[in-house]
C-alpha cells in the first residue's frame, strides 16, 4: 500500500547552528519575502561554508537572494522546454560531465564563460589530491578546459 501523504521531519540542529540561524536571521539586511529562507538548511548552508563567520554568511547570503531575484529564480517552476531554461542554466553552471574515458577516468567540461581559468586551476591543485589530466583549449568562440579525473 503506498501512502498518501508524505511527511517532512525538520532535522536536529544543533545549538551552534540555531546561534548562526539566529545571528543571521537577525542581520538588519537581510530580508526575503520569497519564503526561501524559512528553509534553515538555505542559512545554515552558508554558515557551514563560511565556517560561522555569520557577518560574511549573511553578506553573501543576501548577494545570492539578489541574484535569485534577478534571475527569477522563485518563477522556475513556471517554466517549460520551450522557455529555453537549459540554455540559460548553461551561462551560469557552465560544467558538463561528459562521461568515462577508456581509463576510467571521469571526464569534465568547463567552459570559461564566468570563471577566470587560474582560478579554477588553483582550485583544481587542491582537488583531493587524486590523479588527474587537464587540457586548457582556445577556439575563436571559446576558452575552455577539459579535466580527465579518476
Amino acid at each position: 500500500m503506498l501512502p498518501t501523504s508524505v511527511h517532512y521531519v525538520e532535522p536536529m540542529l544543533t545549538p551552534q547552528e540555531l546561534e548562526w540561524l539566529h545571528q543571521i536571521r537577525r542581520h538588519a539586511n537581510v530580508q526575503d519575502h520569497s519564503g526561501y529562507s524559512l528553509n534553515p538548511f538555505n542559512l545554515l548552508r552558508w554558515a557551514h561554508a563560511y565556517e560561522g563567520d555569520t557577518i560574511t554568511s549573511a553578506k553573501k547570503y543576501r548577494r545570492h537572494l539578489k541574484i535569485r531575484k534577478i534571475l527569477e529564480l522563485d518563477k522556475i517552476h513556471n517554466l517549460g522546454d520551450a522557455d529555453g531554461l537549459d540554455e540559460a542554466a548553461d551561462d551560469y553552471a557552465p560544467v558538463e560531465i561528459l562521461g568515462q574515458s577508456l581509463i576510467r577516468f571521469t571526464i569534465w567540461a568547463m567552459r570559461m564563460v564566468w570563471m577566470k581559468l587560474l582560478t579554477i586551476m588553483l582550485q583544481l591543485k587542491f582537488w583531493d589530491k587524486q590523479p588527474m589530466m587537464i587540457i586548457v583549449f582556445y577556439s575563436s568562440k571559446d576558452l575552455g578546459i577539459l579535466i580527465f579525473k579518476q
